[in-house]
C-alpha cells in the first residue's frame, strides 16, 4: 500500500499542478488542424481575412463557403499545407512527418508577451519560432504569406539538421524563402 500511494504522489500529484498551456493562457483555442499544423487562435478571428492576407483567393470558393460551414477551415488547413511544401521545395528539405503548432496573436504586444514569457525579454518583432515547443508565433495584423514562409523554413530547418546551422546562415536561407514567396505572388517592392 505504501507503494502505491508513493507512485500516487509522485506521478499522478505534480500532473495536478501543472500550469496552464500558453493557449489556455491567452484565450487562444484549435481553430483548424491540417497534415502539417494546428492553427490556434481567438475564437473570434476571421478564417477569410486570414485567407486573404495569404494571398488565397478564396472567392473562387464562394460557394463552397455559403453551403458548408466548415469549408473555410478547411480550406486553411489546405492553404497551409500547401505552403509548408511549397517552403520545403524551396529549401529542397522534404521532413513529411513533421507536425507543429501556429498561434496566431492579436497583435505584436500579443508576440511580445509570448517571447516574453520563454525568454524573459522584450521582443518588438512580428513574428517568431519557439523549436522547444515547436510553435510558430505570429501576430495576426502584420500576418504575410512571406513571413509566415519564414517561419515555416525555421521549423523545416530546426527539424532536419542534427546540429542547428548558425544563426546568420538559418536567417539567410529563411529570408531567401521570403524573398521566393514574395516574388512568386507578385508581393516584391518596385
Amino acid at each position: 500500500m505504501k507503494r502505491f500511494l508513493c507512485i500516487l504522489y509522485f506521478l499522478v500529484l505534480p500532473g495536478l499542478f501543472v500550469p496552464p498551456s500558453f493557449s489556455q493562457e491567452e484565450n487562444l483555442s484549435l481553430i483548424a488542424e491540417g497534415k502539417y499544423f494546428s492553427i490556434y487562435s481567438c475564437k473570434n478571428l476571421d478564417i477569410n481575412e486570414l485567407l486573404s492576407k495569404l494571398n488565397f483567393d478564396y472567392f473562387l470558393h464562394f460557394d463552397s463557403l455559403s453551403k458548408n460551414p466548415d469549408a473555410p477551415k478547411n480550406i486553411l488547413t489546405q492553404t497551409l499545407d500547401s505552403l509548408y511544401l511549397e517552403v520545403s521545395d524551396i529549401l529542397d528539405i522534404h521532413i513529411y512527418s513533421y507536425h507543429g503548432n501556429i498561434k496566431i496573436l492579436p497583435d505584436k504586444n500579443g508576440v511580445n508577451s509570448a517571447f516574453k514569457k520563454y525568454f524573459g525579454r522584450d521582443f518588438p518583432q512580428r513574428s517568431f519560432y519557439f523549436h522547444q515547443k515547436n510553435t510558430i508565433y505570429i501576430s495576426f495584423p502584420d500576418l504575410t504569406l512571406g513571413m509566415l514562409g519564414h517561419e515555416i523554413s525555421h521549423a523545416i530547418i530546426s527539424h532536419y539538421f542534427v546540429v542547428f546551422p548558425p544563426a546568420k546562415m538559418q536567417e539567410i536561407l529563411c529570408g531567401y524563402v521570403e524573398y521566393s514567396l514574395r516574388k512568386s505572388t507578385g508581393a516584391l517592392p518596385k
